[in-house]
């Protein structure tokens, strides 16, 4: 074995560590695997197949590679865990959190019940993605050689995060807000900047303020969902996903000049690139879906049109 490559995949309750791959030395006879040839401390085994790169297939072929798939049910499969600890299923304390009440608070007025803007506390961590594993049964490459039985525990040295990877960080400062904003662009694969593309922009809920500039990307599917290659083969676009470092608007309504930052940075972004100002789109969920309804409020002329969740 010459090394192991943890993967990951980003679902509706966050990303989570779905596989691993181990590279051998020589081509491995998939028919030589099944379940029951890997172990994988904390975790439940379901596939196992041969494969001629450290990826995902519907059905294995032999190559340097064995794909061992994991169980996305397991409680140690989450890497997005929110306030209360639990898996990325759980739902955060945060009111302003996608699965908490999106209502404003009706105990106490206005903003009782939830983060309050600045608040830059994190809502949800994202954990690393570490898999240890043992070879327990027989492993055998096209040539007839056995690799028996290895007692050897291996951990992995390479990190594969399906579609989030795809994404670039970078960093905008707003002269005009005097703000700093950490953010997200899927540019698409074949861009040709003597076309134009349409831009979906995704704002987080409060639960992703002040986390890893990938935040946005491994929550939920709110924002890789769009750069999958099924939904760019049917609609091309760059996807833009800002990491907030603080709460922008709370249940008071009235935000912080992040807001106009986000507005400056759709704008540069059109600028930079071959981007159709005429198909801008916005979607968020919970503080971030209150963020679209403003900004088509206060720039009527930025967004083609709004998806908006638990506004």
């Amino acid at each position: 074995m010459h090394g192991v490559t943890a993967i990951t995949k980003v679902f509706g309750d966050g990303q989570k560590l779905i596989a691993v791959a181990v590279e051998y030395d020589q081509v491995i006879d998939t028919s030589s695997l099944s379940t029951s040839t890997f172990a994988v401390t904390g975790r439940t085994v379901t596939k196992v197949y041969a494969n001629r790169t450290a990826d995902l297939a519907e059905r294995g072929s032999n190559g340097r590679y064995v794909i061992v798939e994991l169980s996305a049910d397991d409680d140690a499969a989450a890497l997005w865990v929110t306030q209360q600890g639990s898996g990325s299923g759980t739902p955060s304390s945060s009111a302003a959190s996608a699965s908490a009440d999106p209502s404003p608070s009706t105990s106490g007025g206005p903003g009782a019940g939830g983060p309050k803007v600045g608040d830059s506390t994190p809502g949800g961590t994202i954990v690393a993605a570490k898999a240890t594993l043992t070879q327990k049964g027989t492993v055998t490459t096209i040539r007839g050689t056995r690799y028996p039985a290895d007692g050897t525990v291996l951990t992995n040295s390479k990190v594969v995060n399906l579609i989030v990877d795809d994404f670039r960080q970078f960093t905008f400062d707003d002269p005009a807000t005097g703000q700093t904003l950490k953010y997200n662009l899927f540019v698409p694969k074949d861009y040709n900047p003597r076309k134009k593309y349409p831009l979906v922009l995704f704002m987080h809920d409060a639960s992703v303020v002040n986390v890893a500039t990938q935040g946005p990307l491994v929550q939920g599917l709110g924002a890789v969902c769009w750069a999958s290659d099924e939904d760019q083969a049917k609609h091309e676009a760059f996807v833009l996903a800002p990491e907030y470092g603080s709460v922008v608007v709370d249940d008071t309504y009235v935000p912080s000049s992040l807001f106009d930052a986000t507005a400056n940075l759709v704008e540069a972004v059109t600028r930079k690139y071959s981007i159709d100002s005429n198909r801008r789109y916005t979607t968020g969920q919970s503080m971030g879906a209150m963020m679209s309804l403003g900004l088509n409020i206060k720039y009527p002329d930025l967004f083609a049109a709004a998806f908006i969740v638990a506004g």
